[in-house]
C-alpha cells in the first residue's frame, strides 16, 4: 500500500510542476501542444460567434441582400426583354424547405463575407506567432496585393454577370426552339 500512496503523491508533485512550468512564459515564445489546442479552440469559437452574428444580421437584412444578389439576373436581356417581371422569370424551388434554406444560405454567405475581417484576423493571430520576421514581411506583401486584386475581380465578375447570364440563357432558348414540335394528341 505504501507504494500506491507514494505513486499518487509523486504524480501530484509532477503534475503541479508541469502546470507551473506551462504557466511560466517561455522567452522563446514556445508553447506546449495543449496550449496550442486551447488557443486554436478559443480562436475558432470567436470566429464562429462572429460568423453566427453575421448570419443573424444577414437574415434580418435579407431583402436588400437578395436585391443585390438577383440584380445581374434581373438586368440580363433575354429574348428581347429584361427584368424579373415577366412570367417564367421567377426562382423555382422544388422542395418544401427550399425557400427557408435559400434564405439561410444567402444570410450565411453574407455573414461570412461581412465578418471576414474578424475571422481572418483570428486565423492570422493563430498563425503569426509561429512565423519568422521575414515570413511575416512576405505575408504582408502577399495580402497587400491579394486583397485589392480579389476585390477588383469580384467587382468585375458582378458587373459582367448579366451579360454571361444573358448568353447562357439565350443558348437554352435556342436549343428548345430547334427541337421538333410534339405531335398533337
Amino acid at each position: 500500500m505504501t507504494k500506491l500512496a507514494e505513486t499518487v503523491t509523486g504524480a501530484r508533485v509532477a503534475g503541479a510542476r508541469a502546470l507551473q512550468a506551462s504557466r511560466k512564459a517561455d522567452p522563446a515564445g514556445r508553447m506546449p501542444v495543449m496550449g496550442h489546442l486551447r488557443e486554436l479552440r478559443n480562436r475558432i469559437v470567436k470566429a464562429a460567434l462572429a460568423i453566427g452574428l453575421g448570419t443573424v444580421l444577414g437574415l434580418v437584412f435579407f431583402g436588400p441582400i437578395w436585391a443585390v444578389v438577383t440584380h445581374p439576373f434581373c438586368s440580363a436581356v433575354i429574348a428581347g426583354h429584361s427584368g424579373c417581371k415577366a412570367q417564367g422569370d421567377q426562382l423555382v424551388v422544388n422542395g418544401i424547405f427550399d425557400p427557408f434554406l435559400l434564405r439561410v444560405q444567402v444570410a450565411f454567405f453574407a455573414g461570412l463575407i461581412a465578418t471576414s475581417p474578424v475571422w481572418l484576423y483570428q486565423l492570422w493571430a493563430f498563425i503569426a506567432p509561429g512565423l519568422y520576421a521575414r515570413e511575416r514581411r512576405w505575408t504582408y506583401l502577399f495580402v497587400g496585393a491579394a486583397v485589392p486584386l480579389f476585390a477588383g475581380g469580384a467587382a468585375l465578375a458582378y458587373l459582367v454577370m448579366s451579360r454571361g447570364l444573358a448568353y447562357l440563357l439565350n443558348l437554352t432558348r435556342t436549343a428548345s426552339r430547334s427541337c421538333p414540335p410534339s405531335p398533337p394528341t
